[in-house]
């Protein structure tokens, strides 16, 4: 279990969403690790005794973790949409004043579209990251 508490707060150091993904989907990995392990763990248990209630809450510690590795890896996939969107915040561009000129209101108003649509895969981006690190600390173990 130390190596999914590591790959967690790998996770947490992670800004971008290239990152987050990188790092969700090594932690999935890790959790799959474990979730064998708990299975051999179990196997082995029940060869020597063979109606072990530890042996049932191993498999049930495994299946969870599974379960947890799927949601990870779906977390990761979602991310993959963002690549190169930046960790940054947009700056909204500033309005022109009453002096401006027609093609200075006209810069304004293209560069405040491609602020809004920035902005707006920005937070969608930012959502998405929070709820993939929120996956990766709910760790069933």
């Amino acid at each position: 279990m130390v190596a999914v508490w590591e790959q967690q707060a790998v996770v947490e150091g992670c800004d971008s969403a290239e990152d987050v993904a990188e790092a969700i989907r090594s932690l999935a990995e890790t959790a799959e690790e474990v979730a064998q392990e708990y299975e051999d763990g179990a196997s082995n248990q029940r060869e020597y005794f063979p109606n072990s209630e530890t042996a049932d809450n191993s498999d049930e510690k495994a299946s969870q973790l599974r379960e947890w590795a799927r949601e990870l890896n779906t977390c990761a996939d979602n991310l993959d949409h963002y690549e190169g969107v930046s960790t940054e915040e947009p700056d909204e561009p500033e309005e022109p004043d009453e002096d401006s000129t027609d093609e200075e209101k006209q810069q304004y108003e293209t560069d405040k579209a491609k602020y809004d649509t920035d902005k707006e895969e920005y937070d969608n981006s930012q959502s998405d990251i929070d709820e993939a690190k929120s996956t990766a600390s709910d760790c069933p173990c």
